[in-house]
């Protein structure tokens, strides 16, 4: 659909903390575009964090999944909020910014509390990103796989530091609210989702988020045939 050709260049986060790290960060400002995938464990997240400060420092378009939408909230907490203790309770228990945590529902035991499987994802701002690569629709289907996520209680300072909240898991905002997306508007393209959109994507069928994080790499509108988006929107 975009007619362009991928050309990906590796770089290990923990490259973004050591000496080497303005070797990294060079190598990285010469690419269209910044991608931070998934993962567990606390190695290598401050680069992650560094790698997002690079795409909002420098306008590159940034797509985040899972650890890559939470580390991209725990860099504007620190950045834009001033708490440098920012983290998720998965990395630093003590800190007193938990951005990213088990939900309270969700305490029973490490075994049993991981957010597997297809929801619904609500997507609650008509003018963003998600509700364009999706068609309008009023929510979509995608699958996850996570222990850890944002701390609603957080979501003012984060709307007030210029996250838009664009997908979340109840669209009243009950009490067990997930947050599923977030942007930042002022930039070209920022966005960074909770579930993993390839888990349902294939050649003939990409994934929307994917599609158009390429698309806003190439300097491309990201606007598609709506099938590629008409097809995960069903019910649960």
């Amino acid at each position: 659909a975009l007619h362009v050709r991928l050309d990906i260049l590796y770089v290990e986060s923990e490259m973004l903390e050591g000496p080497n790290a303005e070797e990294a960060k060079k190598a990285i400002l010469e690419c269209d575009g910044i991608f931070v995938p998934g993962g567990f464990g606390k190695r290598g997240v401050d680069g992650k964090c560094a790698a997002v400060a690079l795409a909002r420092h420098h306008n590159i378009p940034y797509f985040g999944v899972c650890l890559g939408m939470q580390v991209a909230l725990i860099q504007v907490c620190r950045e834009e909020l001033g708490w440098k203790d920012a983290n998720s309770e998965e990395f630093d228990p003590s800190s007193t910014h938990q951005i990213v945590r088990i939900m309270d529902c969700d305490r029973h035991s490490m075994g049993a509390n991981m957010h597997l499987g297809a929801r619904n994802v609500h997507l609650v701002e008509k003018n963003s990103i998600m509700s364009t690569i999706y068609s309008g629709a009023d929510f979509v289907v995608e699958r996850h796989r996570h222990r850890y996520e944002v701390n609603t209680t957080y979501l003012g300072q984060l709307r007030g530091a210029g996250v838009l909240i664009s997908g979340v898991s109840d669209p009243t905002f009950g009490p067990h609210t997930r947050v599923e997306a977030i942007e930042i508007p002022s930039l070209r393209f920022f966005l960074a989702v909770q579930f993993h959109p390839e888990f349902v994507s294939s050649p003939m069928d990409p994934s929307p988020p994917y599609l158009a994080f390429m698309a806003a790499a190439s300097k491309k509108e990201y606007k598609w045939p709506e099938s590629c988006a008409a097809r995960r929107v069903k019910t649960l």
